[in-house]
């Protein structure tokens, strides 16, 4: 999760989103945790956690966990 919350850093540097979505398969635990750091870590003012999709999670499987926001690039 430290891993994930600098590379949010480092991509949302000089946006600054103010709204952020975690995408989880299966582990919500671990999504409040992100949530949590990334509240810490940052100016964001909303984290909406929902489910991943049927599609991403067949593919990537139960524990996967994901961020998306406008950032200054494409990764």
């Amino acid at each position: 999760m430290t891993k994930l919350s600098k590379k949010f850093i480092e991509l949302a540097a000089g946006h600054e989103p103010k709204t952020i979505f975690i995408h989880h398969a299966d582990c919500i635990e671990e999504a409040e945790y992100l949530k949590r750091l990334l509240f810490k870590v940052s100016n964001v003012k909303k984290v909406i956690i929902n489910n991943m999709g049927a599609v991403i999670g067949s593919h990537t499987g139960p524990g996967s966990i994901a961020i998306s926001f406008i950032g200054n690039q494409v990764t």
